[in-house]
Formats: C-alpha cells, structure tokens, sequence
C-alpha cells in the first residue's frame, strides 16, 4: 500500500494503527460510561432472558408429581403455553423419547390359489425373530409399514398377486388376504418374577382384515410383455387392469382427460422367437 500523499509506502497503515490506539473516544460513545446500554433497557433484556429460560425449563418437567404445583403456576398465572405456541418454542419429546410399546402387531399375507387353499406366505416375522434382536430385516419393516398404513395394501396386494402368477406357472391366484395379528405385551410387574417372558407363547389377538382379488385389483395381473419375459404364455388383452392416473403426458396429449399408466407395448424381448 502506499502513501497518496506522497510519504513512505505503509506510512497510512501505520497513521490509522496510531489513530485506533491513541485517539480519544468518540463523543457518542460516553466516555467513562461503565455500560453500553441504559440500565432500564438491560433489566428488561434480563428478565426476558430469565423467563424464556425459566419457561422452557418448566415445560419439560412432567406435568405431575413433585413439580406439578410449579407447572400450574407457569401455565395459568404466566402464559406459558402462549408463550410456547407463539415463539415456536414447543418441544414434542414424543418424536424422541415414545411411550413403550404394549402391543407386538403383524400382518399376515394369505393367498387364496385357484383351487381356493389358502396358504401362508409367511412375510410377517411372527415366530421367526427372537427377543432380543440385533438385525431388523427389510420385510420386517415393510411389514410393520404395512399395519400403519393400510393405504399402501392394495399395492402390496397387487405385487403378492403379480409375484405369485410369476413363480406359479402363469396361473394367477384368486385373492390376497391381508389380516392383522398382535399379542399383547405383559406388564413389567407381571414378568419381573419369570425374568422375562416368551412372545410366542402370548395368545393371538386377531385385528381387521382385507380381501383383494386378483382379477379386479389395478396392476395385480402380468402383462403379455412379462409374462413373454418369463416364458409363460399369453393371457387375454383384456385380463390387465390398468391404474387410471392423469400425468404431465396424457394431459398433453389427450386434452387433459385423465389417462391410463398402461402396460409396456406387447411385444417379445429382442432375440426371443415366437
């Protein structure tokens, strides 16, 4: 850097350094002031702070017991749960620190062949994991999904039937049943005295159920284009039910009238000969 005033190269670095040092404060700034802000407005920030702090203290304790007294007063005399709501300061521990299960549910997988047998597919995990566990496998939690959620069954369903026509010679099967299982889960005071408790040996509490038939369930048919794939033999056109959907596509091209997501063209693998 050098001097515009014609002095020596870093001569104005070295004034500004002098006059950061040495020069007096400024007037606006008080000198001899012990504080930089009035003390009515740092006894305000202060208790602002006290109670903010105070309220979210208060807010995690439980709401019973020993503090039950204290968090009534917050709530009632201090507006605590306005406050909360307000600043966006609520906590929800429930994402955190849940309630213990009192219940194992599962979802059996049955399917009803054309003969109409019903056999177990087996995809829930009861009586195959032992208690307790280390490795939590994917049909496990797809299983477990299944029971939360019951809007995604009928795809579920469409797979089962979809796979069961694949493995079995093309021939589909008649429906998927999809019936909730769970045991309840003993209560600690009950078990402490056994050291434990066997989860097989619990009764089966049977929940609601579905039926979804593979004939009439969007996507639960091969198409020609698989089923050529697999070496199975062509079904009639007809027999696949498309999912009615209107996407960017068929709005374009059809006028905005809600499409079908169809199956792939039916045509022969390359190199495959009819």
């Amino acid at each position: 850097m050098t001097d515009n005033t014609g002095g020596e190269p870093g001569a104005d670095v070295e004034t500004l350094a002098q006059s950061l040092l040495t020069d007096p404060w400024p007037e606006d700034d008080e000198p001899g002031a012990r504080w930089a802000h009035p003390r009515l407005d740092m006894v305000v920030i202060s208790l602002f702070i006290a109670y903010h702090v105070s309220v979210i203290l208060v807010a995690n304790l439980p709401s019973t017991g020993l503090v039950s007294a204290l968090h009534w007063f917050f709530t009632h005399q201090l507006q605590m749960t306005s406050y909360l709501q307000a600043t966006g300061s609520h906590q929800d521990w429930g994402l955190f620190a849940p309630d213990p299960g009192r219940t194992n549910v599962f979802l059996r997988v049955i399917v009803e062949d054309r003969e109409g047998r019903l056999l177990d597919l087996g995809h829930d995990i009861y009586g195959r994991r032992r208690y307790p566990y280390l490795v939590y496998d994917r049909m496990g939690k797809i299983n477990r999904r299944l029971v939360e959620d019951e809007s995604y069954r009928e795809v579920y369903a469409g797979w089962v039937c979809r796979d069961w026509e694949a493995t079995h010679g093309g021939v589909p099967a008649r429906a998927v049943r999809l019936q909730e299982i769970g045991t309840r889960i003993p209560r600690p005071e009950h078990v402490y005295d056994l050291m434990g408790y066997d989860p097989r040996t619990l009764p089966i509490i049977q929940g609601q159920g579905a039926v979804f038939g593979c004939a009439e369930i969007p996507h639960g048919q091969l198409p020609n284009s698989l089923r050529a794939r697999l070496g199975l033999p062509p079904a009639p056109p007809d027999r696949f039910r498309p999912i009615t959907a209107t996407t960017w596509r068929t709005e374009r091209t059809r006028g905005g009238t809600p499409g079908a997501l169809e199956a792939p063209p039916e045509t022969a693998p390359p190199g495959r000969v009819e």
